[in-house]
């Protein structure tokens, strides 16, 4: 098997960084273990849910306090950031106006 080799031809371990792994990438092990626990995750979904609608039945709150923890592990936290903006002279009038929906019974 070959010597690896750096971008300047100098054979890891003599004192120079390797190539390594491409930064922000997961290790081995980290990937191993996040495979792992999405397929148990994967088998149980169906579990899960029950056991969620049962706790739904019985306390709503406390439902969606665990569906955002939850959500957690799937989805990615989002980075904070702050909204400068310069304040309006007035107060801006916003309207909502509520109408029927039309009769379907015509169709």
């Amino acid at each position: 098997m070959p010597d690896k080799e750096t971008a300047g031809n100098v054979r890891v371990g003599q004192g120079k960084p390797g190539p390594g792994r491409p930064k922000g990438s997961a290790n081995k092990a980290t990937s191993t273990a996040r495979n792992a626990i999405s397929s148990f995750i994967e088998g149980k979904a169906d579990e899960v849910q029950v056991l969620w609608e049962r706790v739904a039945q019985r306390d709503p709150g406390k439902a969606v306090e665990l569906y955002a923890k939850l959500a957690e592990f799937i989805l990615p936290k989002l980075a904070r950031t702050e909204v400068k903006e310069e304040p309006r002279e007035e107060p801006q009038l916003i309207q909502i106006r509520f109408v029927p929906p039309p009769d379907r019974a015509d169709k």
